[in-house]
């Protein structure tokens, strides 16, 4: 699936969901008029866009009922996992930088945010990544530790008294994990 499809999904996810507070947030006056100016930001058809939006219906409570004669596809159940439990404001944030930011497409944080929605083929061949990308909450986390410094103005350390592994210590990024392993 081509990473614009990608995050077509997820701009349907929210406007499912959300229904007509995501169309009135993002500042559309209906539906087609947000179909439209988001098939021309991602350049994925609008009534592609629609139809995407239509397969997240039957999930959602809101007065369309979706296509609820077929199971979702994998693709979409990858979204679903990976969204669902956003905030409305979480998502909302993550929609706006989709639909306004044209450099997003290739920038780290949303290969990191589709990551979890990429085909298994695609992951497989890549290979070169040795760690798990962070999920959309990461930002959340990374909040956290800016509101922390703000507040304090030292970085936050962060002590575990126990864990199975090697000693941890990252004086660069202001994090200290230290311990005995757990038995």
């Amino acid at each position: 699936m081509e990473l614009n499809n990608k995050l077509a999904l997820i701009v349907a996810l929210y406007l499912s969901k959300f229904d007509t507070i995501a169309f009135k947030k993002l500042g559309f006056k209906n539906a087609t008029d947000a179909f439209n100016e988001i098939s021309t930001s991602l350049s994925v058809k609008a009534n592609t866009i629609k139809n995407m939006r239509d397969e997240f219906d039957s999930i959602h409570d809101n007065p369309r009922q979706g296509w609820y004669q077929r199971p979702l596809r994998p693709s979409r159940l990858k979204v679903i996992e990976a969204f669902q439990n956003l905030s409305e404001e979480e998502l909302y944030e993550i929609v706006v930088e989709i639909i306004e930011n044209k450099q997003f497409k290739d920038s780290d944080e949303c290969l990191e945010m589709i990551g979890p929605i990429s085909d298994k083929e695609k992951r497989r061949t890549a290979g070169k990544r040795k760690f798990i990308l962070r999920g959309p909450t990461g930002k959340k986390a990374e909040e956290i530790f800016i509101e922390y410094f703000n507040q304090h103005k030292v970085p936050m350390v962060l002590t575990l008294t126990y864990f199975v592994g090697e000693r941890i210590t990252d004086n660069d990024v202001g994090v200290r994990a230290s311990g005995t392993t757990a038995a």
